[in-house]
């Protein structure tokens, strides 16, 4: 028997929720002027005695990510394009690594050109990753950066390794090196190899030869936490961790000390969630950004938490003692093509149409026909110019992910003596230890409250730990992720985690597409 308490700060009250909607007047959040369209300052100009500030599409999450929640009452134009360049540029070549080598999955950016990427890296000539050779890829193709040659006396043979254009500059220096150690280059046939990939372990560049990778990375962190906060009605006084405000110009000044963290898995279920995430997650990679208050016995502190491609996981505090209404606000969306499967509307039952205009959220207020062919060629034609959105409904796809460990977890905890148990309790990574089993219990009971409740407001601000006395507390997943007990080595092995993660993911898809296309 052991009981259930709460000992901890944190205020479990469920707060008021927003609707996405921008609050703020359109105030560019930055210089702090008012926003009005270019559309209507050009039709009334004679108005104006100055320019003023022009509303501005700002991608919350980047377009070079594919992100596509966008507000055009956050940063005027002026604004929007100072910190186009100074942070966003920067931030998303980062990623490059990724889509590029994902482009093929994805959905289709808002704008931007196809302009072919240019990635580097090492390939390692063994297992041991003791022997490496500088890199490029380019569509596809691995070169190296220094040409090379390898000679073959027996067959008579010199290959060089370098794309087509420096092969045949480095030709004549191979000759006279041949030539110098004795030999005779018109014994040898010459030929180039401008892949090299099947050579070696291909490694991409990440953090390495990115100057001051850790300042761009923590910068575009923190600028898509200011959007999103302006975006669902935080003024820019509600932000003094973020945003520095000139008190005698009014303009701001993003600030980045102290207030970007990484999240970490702690509690068990975030745990279990994050180690099978590729495995549990319908639409992996996704992007997602929640925005939260969550209220301790001395204060309430305003987060944002950002979630991108599933695997770069950051906390940003926007207030320490924030002291607006409770709110709860999530974006979330994935970046893969889905497929629209096929489906023969006539030879669906009528009973049965009813699923399907649900299924495909189709107005049935616009049908104007008569007859129940009229209505089949309705639907039919409707579901032809279906278009899949890419943004999600997160309490939807977390309490898939939740489903599908359930009953793993369960078992784990409860040790049910059914058919297929190690089975199924071996289709989650995760060995759950018997300390904490007990908070793993009443955690998924706040979750899980009832067939017909979901409580995804938990979701990464709160979990449960044992207390240590035979019951269980709720911890605020932020303070603990940043608190200074966490030891730097379990922080880099859930990053690295999180990485390899990602990276397998789109080493299969290659491999599917290489098969695809053989």
């Amino acid at each position: 028997m052991f009981t259930y308490r709460q000992r901890t700060e944190v205020d479990l009250s469920k707060p008021t929720y927003g609707n996405m909607e921008q609050k703020n007047n359109s105030i560019c959040y930055l210089c702090g002027n008012a926003m009005i369209s270019e559309e209507f300052y050009l039709s009334h100009k004679e108005e104006f005695k100055e320019t003023p500030c022009f509303l501005h599409d700002e991608h919350i999450i980047q377009n070079a990510l594919h992100g596509k929640l966008k507000s055009n009452s956050i940063l005027c134009k002026s604004c929007g394009t100072i910190l186009g360049d100074d942070i966003d540029s920067q931030f998303v070549s980062l990623f490059a690594p990724f889509i590029e080598r994902l482009k093929k999955l994805l959905i289709r950016k808002d704008h931007g050109s196809k302009n072919i990427v240019t990635l580097k890296g090492h390939l390692y000539k063994n297992e041991e990753l003791n022997e490496k050779i500088d890199v490029q890829i380019r569509e596809g193709k691995v070169s190296p950066i220094e040409p090379y040659y390898e000679v073959d006396e027996s067959e008579g043979k010199v290959t060089i390794y370098a794309n087509d254009k420096r092969a045949k500059q480095y030709k004549p220096v191979v000759q006279e090196e041949i030539k110098s150690k004795g030999a005779d280059p018109d014994f040898f046939e010459f030929k180039s190899k401008t892949d090299i990939q099947d050579e070696g372990i291909l490694g991409y560049f990440f953090t390495e030869g990115v100057p001051n990778f850790n300042e761009i990375f923590k910068k575009g962190f923190v600028k898509i936490a200011v959007d999103f906060a302006a975006h669902c009605g935080i003024s820019r006084e509600n932000m003094p961790q973020v945003l520095e405000i000139d008190s005698t110009t009014q303009i701001g000044k993003l600030k980045y000390e102290n207030c970007c963290f990484p999240f970490i898995s702690i509690g068990a279920i975030d745990t279990i969630i994050e180690l099978n995430r590729p495995d549990i997650e319908d639409l992996y990679p996704t992007h997602t950004i929640i925005l939260f208050n969550q209220k301790t016995e001395s204060r309430n502190l305003l987060y944002c938490y950002i979630d991108l491609l599933s695997t770069f996981q950051y906390y940003v505090l926007l207030n320490p003692n924030y002291k607006g209404e409770d709110i709860h606000e999530v974006f979330h969306q994935t970046i893969i093509k889905q497929e629209i499967p096929e489906i023969d509307v006539k030879r669906i039952r009528p009973k049965h149409l009813s699923i399907v205009i649900q299924e495909y959220n189709i107005d049935m207020t616009k049908y104007k026909g008569e007859s129940l062919s009229d209505l089949y060629d309705f639907i039919e034609k409707k579901i032809k110019n279906y278009q899949v959105t890419p943004s999600l409904n997160f309490q939807d796809e977390l309490k898939r992910m939740f489903n599908k460990i359930s009953l793993p977890m369960v078992l784990q905890v409860g040790g049910k003596d059914i058919p297929n148990t190690e089975e199924i309790i071996s289709s989650i990574n995760y060995k759950i230890p018997d300390s904490q089993k007990r908070s793993i219990i009443f955690e998924y009971h706040d979750y899980v409250e009832d067939e017909n409740n979901f409580n995804y407001q938990l979701f990464r601000k709160i979990f449960y730990e044992n207390d240590g006395d035979g019951g269980v507390e709720v911890m605020s997943s932020p303070v603990e992720c940043n608190s200074p007990t966490i030891i730097d080595e379990y922080r880099k092995q859930y990053c690295h985690m999180k990485f390899n993660q990602l990276n397998n993911f789109i080493i299969n898809k290659e491999k599917e597409d290489k098969l695809d296309s053989e």
